[in-house]
């Protein structure tokens, strides 16, 4: 049995380099604005970031918890685990790219281009100059780009399912990388395979 202490210290390699490099892509996009910073982190809300730390955190020690499994004792199995890893990283890049597509709006402003998330469903508007809006980039000029404008103009709940699906994609990408640089770290410690 591996100790918390022999499994971090084994992160000072490539794993562990790779790991604080993905840990601090969220961070990083709060320190950048405009198109480098919606590349980073999806524009859901700030208020997410953080919790996406703590969960590759958590991630990390869950990939601790697998030394009990009898799978990181075969060559065949941890060669799986990766490349499942990497299965579900496409995935996500994909789901990212049409949720992104979807959902993100860019809008051009005096300090850069703004990126802002919308929902899919408009809500029935009373004002002529939003029922006459030919497309979304009308309605936030018109409107605005804060949270409160883009909720006057479509349904919470579309913000909220088009929010989640953006970042829960984006976790699609970022997870399975640190869980794989995670279990180099623990292959590492644990040594070579018993079975094949």
């Amino acid at each position: 049995m591996l100790s918390v202490g022999a499994y971090y210290k084994a992160f000072r390699g490539f794993g562990g380099f790779a790991t604080a490099v993905l840990t601090a892509v969220p961070i990083a996009s709060e320190l950048t604005k405009g198109t480098v910073s919606a590349v980073l982190f999806p524009p859901v809300s700030a208020a997410y970031k953080l919790p996406t730390v703590l969960v590759i955190f958590a991630l990390t020690f869950a990939i601790f918890a697998c030394q009990y499994f009898k799978w990181t004792q075969s060559a065949d199995a941890r060669a799986k685990a990766a490349w499942i890893a990497f299965g579900i990283t496409v995935v996500g890049f994909v789901a990212y790219v049409v949720c992104y597509s979807r959902f993100v709006r860019e809008l051009p402003a005096a300090d850069g281009p703004q990126y802002v998330s919308v929902g899919f469903e408009r809500k029935d508007f009373s004002d002529p100059h939003l029922r006459d809006a030919s497309d979304d980039y009308e309605l936030l000029r018109y409107r605005g780009l804060k949270d409160a404008d883009i909720e006057s103009l479509w349904t919470f709940p579309s913000i909220v399912i088009a929010r989640l699906a953006l970042l829960l994609s984006y976790l699609l990408i970022l997870l399975p990388p640190v869980a794989g640089c995670s279990l180099i770290a623990l292959f590492t410690v644990m040594g070579p395979t018993t079975s094949p």
